[in-house]
């Protein structure tokens, strides 16, 4: 995982190897090898050296400017549907609590995190958009970056019945259906509806 800060400039990902080793030839520029790049230990070396001439050879001799622009393409898909599920979890968030909601709230103490998601903001989305927003909240209270059996286990919750819970998730956290919410709670924490303002 990188630092969301950390932002990465890279100029020469569309070029290819050819291309720069023309420019080099052409610009009278030494070429500096790596020699870990002909170590076949390493997949993306067995990627470049065995699978990419292979599929050239056998399936079709322009596929790497095909996983070039299906990659471009994706780029495009993804940043559009994280931007739109963003906006989804941050409407669910601050979706106002109702007044029968609210009357019949716990009122334990937090001890520990919890965060909550309203169910009816999320259930008439995509499920390409319910999916995201649950990997994008996981991220939030998990050690590690959420596997596709926890996304689902979470996305699940939002058409269960009321009071379901999920096995605890790695670190402790738990998901827990309460009427309209769910709530995800790290070890210590005690779900009790949260007073949020209206969007």
């Amino acid at each position: 995982e990188l630092n969301p800060g950390l932002h990465l400039v890279r100029p020469l990902l569309e070029i290819t190897r050819a291309e720069t080793a023309q420019f080099c030839q052409t610009a009278q520029l030494q070429v500096w090898q790596d020699s870990t790049n002909q170590d076949l230990h390493y997949a993306r070396n067995r990627i470049r050296q065995e699978l990419l001439p292979y599929l050239k050879t056998h399936f079709n001799p322009q596929v790497e400017q095909a996983l070039s622009q299906t990659a471009e393409l994706l780029r495009g898909d993804i940043d559009y549907l994280e931007t739109a599920a963003t906006a989804l979890r941050q409407q669910a968030t601050t979706a106002e609590l109702s007044a029968s909601a609210q009357t019949s709230a716990q009122t334990s103490p937090q001890q520990g995190v919890e965060y909550w998601l309203n169910r009816l903001v999320l259930k008439s989305a995509h499920s390409a958009l319910q999916r995201r927003v649950m990997r994008q909240w996981l991220r939030q209270a998990l050690p590690a970056a959420p596997n596709f059996e926890q996304i689902e286990k979470l996305t699940a919750l939002i058409s269960a019945p009321n009071r379901t819970q999920t096995d605890p998730f790695p670190g402790g956290a738990i998901a827990t259906v309460q009427g309209d919410w769910i709530c995800l709670k790290t070890p210590d924490a005690v779900c009790s509806f949260p007073k949020l303002p209206s969007p």
